[in-house]
């Protein structure tokens, strides 16, 4: 009974690491022995050792790869990104090494921690990344899209023409031209040909005509020339909605603010806080960073975000709107006090549209 309990055992585990293994194929392991399980049981350890466990030195590679990739996306945003000392985990697939840990990304006076996934693609002695999340967000993806194979087309048939049969009556006879002599003999005698009569030019009225019929007082009106339609910026004003990816935002208005005793702007510098309403009628839960997402430009240079500013009153649209949710907030910028035009930019993700919103002083 032991010796059957142990063998079953065995068993069991060849089965759940035959799972793992690529070169389990077509293996009937009811005519196995003893010995040929304990055999394939090393054969498949080893296999998983080897190209399903990552070394030291590739996880130091892989993660340094990550590290140096994601620090330089998120400071093209201006924001900073804080490593935690443990807490990763790491896999491998053969030539494929993934990393997964919790970052921190700081932007002035706010921060955020988000779920950090990647993947990388070893090839000889490189490392390539191929994925990288944080948190909803595929920040890069570089795997290869399939395309479907043409299907050839199929060769049209030929169609049969039919002969003619002997007795074809169809067959068309060419029609005589009529001789000169008999059209002489069909003309009547003094008939002629009728000349078409040629179209006269209309005169142009002279000055003393045109003199003559204008009547006393008149002037000849100018006609007025068309003055340009101001052109419309492409973007979305006050009250109006853009509507992506099924989440619907709408700049609702702006106020002026000279802040308080603990945040106030700089000399000649007001606040100025863009109201904005953000519905989410998608399927899922939107996660929303105004440090990441949104960028502003007065009159056209760029202006930074004011953490401080939009929590001064109505709060900020930072954080997770929930599926038929929707948050109303602030968003904060110091701008000169004769500023004439703000734009607000709003790419929700990386990589994806940018939503353009307006305000004009």
């Amino acid at each position: 009974m032991k010796l059957r309990s142990r063998l079953l055992a065995l068993l069991l585990t060849v089965i759940l690491a035959l799972t793992c293994s690529a070169s389990a194929v077509d293996l009937d392991l009811t005519t196995m022995t003893r010995q040929e399980l304990e055999a394939l049981r090393d054969q498949i350890t080893v296999e998983i050792e080897t190209n399903h466990t990552p070394s030291s030195s590739e996880k130091d590679a892989v993660l340094n790869l990550v590290k140096e990739w994601v620090d330089s996306e998120f400071a093209s945003h201006g924001a900073s990104v804080t490593w935690p000392w443990l807490d990763y985990t790491y896999s491998r697939d053969w030539n494929r090494y993934s990393v997964k840990t919790t970052i921190t990304y700081t932007q002035g006076s706010s921060s955020a921690e988000a779920e950090l996934y990647a993947e990388a693609e070893k090839d000889g002695d490189a490392y390539r990344l191929i994925l990288v999340r944080v948190g909803d967000e595929e920040l890069l993806n570089e795997e290869p899209t399939p395309t479907a194979t043409p299907k050839p087309a199929k060769k049209a048939e030929p169609t049969a023409t039919p002969k003619p049969t002997k007795n074809s009556s169809s067959s068309a006879t060419a029609t005589p031209k009529p001789t000169k002599r008999a059209a002489r003999a069909t003309r009547t005698p003094g008939s002629r040909a009728a000349a078409t009569p040629k179209a006269t030019a209309t005169p142009k009225p002279t000055k003393r005509a045109a003199r003559a019929t204008r009547t006393p007082g008149s002037r000849t009106a100018a006609t007025p020339k068309p003055t340009a339609t101001p052109k419309r910026r492409d973007g979305y004003g006050i009250g109006e909605t853009c509507v992506y990816e099924g989440v619907r935002y709408t700049l609702t208005g702006y106020r002026e603010s000279y802040g308080s005793s603990w945040n106030s702007p700089d000399s000649g510098c007001v606040f100025v806080l863009l109201s904005f309403t953000i519905e989410n009628d998608s399927s899922e839960d939107l996660s929303l960073s105004t440090l990441l997402y949104f960028d502003a430009y007065c009159d056209d240079y760029s202006v930074d975000y004011d953490f401080g500013a939009s929590m001064e009153e109505n709060g900020s649209l930072d954080g997770t709107i929930s599926r038929g949710k929707k948050v109303r907030g602030e968003y904060g910028i110091q701008v000169p006090k004769n500023w004439k035009e703000i734009e607000v930019q709003i790419t929700p993700g990386w990589f994806k549209k940018t939503l353009t919103f307006y305000v004009i002083k």
